[in-house]
């Protein structure tokens, strides 16, 4: 929900397309790699129009699409993928899960079996539109709990993409309606939970939320140098805007304006001059998850992950690999409280579906199989004491090494307690990494750690 609805690239071409185009994008879509690459290769050669530039590198990206296409389907990510039932799951497009715990999931959803035919000219029909429920998991099936919570969902708004702040004391979500002119425009909202019970929801400030643009997709990140939590969203404002949907980001300032600051694009290692869509944060490894019909992809809307925040990113961001992503539309992946698993939605073909087999989002479970896990875990020590008594109070720092440029980006801090003197940070395969520790009255000491070559789960000492 821009709202989202499930389209792939084919159905965005404009009207002149070229019908071949719409064809060889057809057969990135149902898996015809090869050929498609062919035909791409075919169009950036005798394409002569005025955008020659920017053409060439968007197909130059479907091109890298087919050759990572071509190479997971010989050798596809183990994992489970489960498509859920009609307990979760209608006919209509079902969207951004937000798991809470292991048996509880928040969804939105235009929860209808059959088709719903809405009279344009009927001005008291009630719109048909979106709202948030809820499923608990009872076992190994989920049961529909009806409408989560009562004071989010709203008569004719299309209602979803929550999120949780990280204290869980806040809500954000998206409210979105469809203006004068047809197009349907988002705001976000939050509520404040007091005493238990969820407060009335206010609008972010107009700052945030524009008048002319759409505002969605909140997703929730934490800054650690700064110690600032900060609220990623989707927007398709123009001033400062890579093109189409982009990620943004801004933060409440606590200490100075009371308000939230001006937004700030993500910049060019997550956006594109395509669209980049429903992110997720994975807070305890500092990741965030997004989708993109631009970055090298298996077509349509594909699952990328790229470790950092805000404007600094580390390299470019990685596919999430087959069979997670498909030729159809990929999107709202999030990671469980397990990390090795969790929810996503999709177009692709085997869902419930009224129209046709690709007309409507729906949601699936994942588990990723043989799952590296990499720790790094250690103490701080004075190297001039002989009893080697752990420091506490020292800050301990996780920096990413970019690949590409060699910038270190922090992704995590840790404190050493007097009662937790262990530090602990998880991290990526095939990494680069730099830890380093401070302490008032000490001189900063540094240490490299490499994950690159290991092949099973571990957690290294520093």
């Amino acid at each position: 929900c821009m709202m989202h609805t499930a389209t792939t690239e084919i159905d965005k071409q404009d009207s002149d397309a070229d019908q071949s185009q719409r064809e060889t994008l057809l057969q990135e879509a149902i898996g015809k790699y090869e050929e498609a690459k062919k035909n791409f290769k075919t169009f950036s050669k005798k394409y002569r129009g005025s955008d020659k530039s920017a053409y060439k590198k968007k197909v130059k990206m479907h091109m890298l699409g087919c050759d990572i296409a071509i190479s997971k389907l010989k050798k596809p990510d183990p994992m489970i993928k489960q498509h859920l039932d009609t307990n979760i799951n209608r006919a209509y497009t079902d969207m951004s899960p937000l798991p809470i715990g292991k048996n509880k999931l928040v969804f939105s959803s235009m929860r209808s079996d059959t088709i719903v035919f809405v009279d344009s000219k009927d001005t008291e029909a009630e719109p048909f539109t979106a709202k948030l429920y809820v499923a608990e998991r009872e076992d190994t099936n989920w049961v529909f709990k009806g409408e989560f919570e009562d004071v989010f969902n709203e008569a004719g708004k299309y209602i979803g993409n929550g999120v949780f702040s990280r204290d869980k004391t806040k809500f954000f979500y998206s409210k979105c309606e469809e203006s004068d002119e047809g197009r349907i425009l988002c705001d976000i909202w939050y509520s404040e939970k007091d005493s238990g019970k969820w407060q009335t929801p206010q609008p972010l400030s107009a700052n945030v939320n524009t008048k002319k643009y759409t505002e969605t997709q909140p997703a929730i990140g934490y800054y650690p140098k700064k110690k600032l939590e900060i609220l990623y969203f989707v927007s398709d404002r123009e001033e400062g805007s890579r093109g189409g949907y982009d990620i943004w980001y801004t933060y409440f300032d606590k200490k100075k304006t009371k308000e939230w600051v001006t937004p700030v694009n993500c910049k060019t290692k997550i956006n594109t001059a395509g669209n980049e869509m429903t992110p997720s944060y994975d807070l305890e490894s500092n990741t965030m998850y997004f989708s993109s019909d631009y970055w090298p992809g298996m077509g349509g809307l594909d699952v990328f992950r790229s470790q950092g925040g805000m404007k600094r990113w580390s390299g470019k961001p990685k596919n999430i690999g087959f069979p997670l992503n498909s030729g159809a539309d990929d999107l709202y992946y999030v990671v469980d409280e397990t990390g090795e698993s969790g929810y996503f939605s999709s177009n692709r073909t085997g869902g419930f579906a009224l129209k046709n087999p690709t007309c409507c989002d729906d949601i699936y479970y994942f588990r990723w199989l043989n799952l590296i896990r990499v720790f790094t875990e250690g103490i701080v020590l004075d190297e001039d004491d002989e009893t080697e008594t752990p420091l506490t109070d020292a800050v301990v720092s996780l920096y990413l090494e970019d690949p590409e440029t060699g910038e270190e980006v922090l992704i995590k801090t840790d404190t050493t307690k007097e009662l937790d003197l262990d530090y602990l940070f998880k991290l990526q395969p095939h990494k680069r990494y730099k830890l380093s520790a401070y302490k008032k009255g000490y001189f900063t000491g540094y240490t490299k750690i490499s994950t690159k070559g290991v092949m099973k789960s571990d957690t290294m000492r520093a």
